[in-house]
C-alpha cells in the first residue's frame, strides 16, 4: 500500500495561501511557492524534496526524490534546489555523481557552499563552493567501493561530521565516521565505534537539538550521541530492533528524544523515549488512550515540547484516512487535536513527503513538501514555505500549555485560531462599541474562526469553557 500524506500545516500557527510572499517581517503564516518539481527537474508527478537544508531566513538547500514507489526507499534525482530569497524562487542545479548516485542528505553553509552525502555509485561528500558550478569529491574518505555515506552535518562554518556504514557488514568493524574542524579542508577519521553483525547506520536519521547536541541511529535501534561536535560519542541501546524505514529519531531537547520503529508489513509505527540521554528508555505510545489520529511523520518546534504531525492510517475497509494533528507536550504525547480547517481538501489529495523548521534569530522558518499525482492546485504540489515570530509562537504555546486561552494570529485578516486545554463552550465576538458580529457554540480544544468578513479595526473575544470559567481578548482585524 502506498502511503499518502497531508500537508503539515502547523496547528500552532495560522495558514494562508498566496503565489508569492513580500517582504522580510515575520508573516506567522505559510505561503504556496508556484513550483511544479515534475516540469522543473523532468520528473514524475510523485517527484517531491527529500531533504532540505535551511541556512538563514533566505536561503536553502534541498533534493528531491520520486516516491512513486516508496516513500522509505524512494529514489533520488541528480539535481538540487538552491532558494536565496526565502522560497520564493527556486534555481535548480546540476548535482554531483552520475545518474545512479543516490543522495542522503543535503547540509548547506550558505548561498554558495554546501555538502551532499551521497549513498550509491560514486558515493562519498561532495562540496560545491560556486553554487554548483563544480563539485569536489572528498578525497580519503568513503573511498571504498562498498562504502555507504549516511549523512553529512555543519554545526558552523567550521565544525562538521559525516557518518557511514562500516565497510564490512561481519561485523567488528568499525563505522566509517569523519569529523573537520576547518570548513572541509581536512576530514579526520573517528576510530573506536565498531559496529555490530549486519549494523550500519540509516540515511538521514539523525537530529539536532538546539544547543547542538547530535544524535544519530543505528539499524539495530543504538543511538549515538555528541555533545563536543563529534570528538567523542556515547552510545545507548534504545531496545528497538530493525529500525531501517520511516523516518528517523527526533530530538525535543538535549537530553530528551524519541525513535520510532516503522513495521513494513503492519504500516505501523512503535516509539521509544528517553529523557536522560539515552541512559533508560521507556515507552512511548501518541494520543494515551485516544488512536483516532495517526502519526506518521512528525517533528518539533523548535525550543519547544511541541510536536505536529502528517499521518496515513488504514481504516477497517482498507481506504487510507489522513490526518493533520498537534501535541503541545510532546514528551507525555497524549494531547493530540485534530486541525480540521483543511482536513477533507487534502484527504484524498495531498501527499507531503518532508517538513522542516528552523529557528534564526527571534523568526522561525519552515519549508515543507508534497506531490499529488498530477493534481493542478498549488497547495498540493510543490513547496511551502513559512515565516514566523519565534516569540510569539513560543508564547503561545507556553500559553495553552499553562492553561490559558491562546488566540493567534493577532493582528490578523483572514482567520483566528482560538485552543485551550479545556473545551471551548462558546465564542462571541464583539466590535469595539460592543455589538456582537459572531455568535459561535464550537464544542471543541481547538477551532478557527474565519473574520474575512469583518471589517478592520479592534474586536473583543469572550468566550466560556467547558470548566465554566470564561474569557476575554482583544484582537486586531487588519
Amino acid at each position: 500500500m502506498k502511503y499518502k500524506f497531508l500537508i503539515m500545516l502547523a496547528v500552532i500557527f495560522s495558514y494562508s495561501v498566496a503565489s508569492s510572499q513580500t517582504g522580510n517581517a515575520p508573516e506567522n503564516t505559510w505561503t504556496s511557492v508556484d513550483f511544479d518539481f515534475q516540469t522543473e527537474i523532468n520528473g514524475t508527478d510523485a517527484t517531491g524534496a527529500k531533504t532540505i537544508s535551511i541556512v538563514d531566513e533566505d536561503i536553502a538547500w534541498l533534493t528531491f526524490a520520486d516516491y512513486g514507489n516508496n516513500i522509505g526507499t524512494a529514489p533520488t534525482y541528480q539535481e538540487v534546489g538552491l532558494t536565496t530569497d526565502g522560497g520564493r524562487s527556486w534555481k535548480i542545479i546540476q548535482g554531483p555523481g552520475d545518474p545512479n548516485s543516490q543522495y542522503s542528505n543535503i547540509c548547506g553553509i550558505d548561498e554558495k557552499t554546501v555538502w551532499i552525502a551521497v549513498n550509491t555509485s560514486q558515493g562519498g561528500l561532495y562540496r560545491t563552493t560556486d553554487a554548483g558550478a563544480n563539485w569536489f569529491k572528498i578525497e580519503n574518505t568513503f573511498s571504498s567501493a562498498t562504502s555507504l555515506c549516511n549523512f553529512v552535518y555543519f554545526w558552523d562554518e567550521k565544525h562538521g561530521f559525516a557518518q557511514g556504514d562500516p565497510i564490512n557488514a561481519n561485523g567488528n568493524e568499525d563505522f566509517e565516521m569523519y569529523r573537520t574542524t576547518d570548513g572541509g579542508t581536512t576530514w579526520l577519521k573517528i576510530p573506536g565505534h565498531t559496529a555490530m553483525k549486519n549494523e550500519g547506520g540509516v540515511t538521514d536519521f539523525y537530529d539536532v537539538s538546539e544547543n547542538g547536541t547530535l544524535y544519530w541511529q543505528t539499524t539495530q535501534g543504538r543511538i549515538f550521541k555528541t555533545t563536543d561536535k563529534a570528538k567523542s560519542f556515547s552510545v545507548s541501546e534504545s531496545g528497538l530492533e530493525n529500525t531501517l524505514y520511516g523516518q528517523g529519531l527526533k530530538v525535543l531537547d538535549s537530553t530528551t528524544v524519541i525513535i520510532p520503529k516503522f513495521n513494513p508489513v503492519s504500516k505501523k509505527y512503535t516509539y521509544k523515549i528517553t529523557e536522560n540521554s539515552g541512559q533508560t528508555w521507556k515507552d512511548w505510545k501518541p494520543y494515551g488512550k485516544d488512536e483516532t489520529f495517526g502519526l506518521t511523520y512528525f517533528c518539533n518546534i523548535p525550543g519547544t515540547h511541541a510536536l505536529v504531525s502528517v499521518s496515513s492510517e488504514s481504516t477497517s475497509t482498507g481506504t487510507t484516512k489522513n490526518f493533520i494533528s498537534y501535541c503541545l507536550d510532546g514528551i507525555k504525547g497524549e494531547e493530540w487535536h485534530l486541525f480540521s480547517q483543511w482536513t477533507d481538501e487534502f484527504q484524498e489529495k495531498a501527499n507531503a513527503v518532508y517538513v522542516n523548521f528552523k529557528k534564526t534569530n527571534s523568526t522561525l522558518v519552515g519549508y515543507a513538501s508534497s506531490y499529488n499525482y498530477g493534481e493542478e492546485d498549488p497547495r498540493l504540489d510543490g513547496i511551502l514555505t513559512y515565516k514566523g515570530d519565534m516569540p510569539s509562537i513560543t508564547a503561545s504555546i507556553n500559553n495553552v500549555a499553562t492553561g490559558n486561552v491562546s488566540v493567534f494570529p493577532n493582528p490578523a485578516s483572514d482567520f483566528i485560531y482560538i485552543i485551550n486545554k479545556n473545551k471551548i463552550k462558546s465564542i462571541s465576538i464583539a466590535d469595539i462599541l460592543g455589538k456582537k458580529v459572531k455568535n459561535i457554540k464550537p464544542d471543541k480544544k481547538n477551532i478557527s474562526v474565519n473574520i474575512s468578513d469583518l471589517n478592520k479595526g479592534i474586536y473583543i473575544i469572550s468566550g466560556e469553557l467547558e470548566n465554566n470559567t470564561t474569557f476575554e481578548k482583544k484582537i486586531i482585524i487588519q
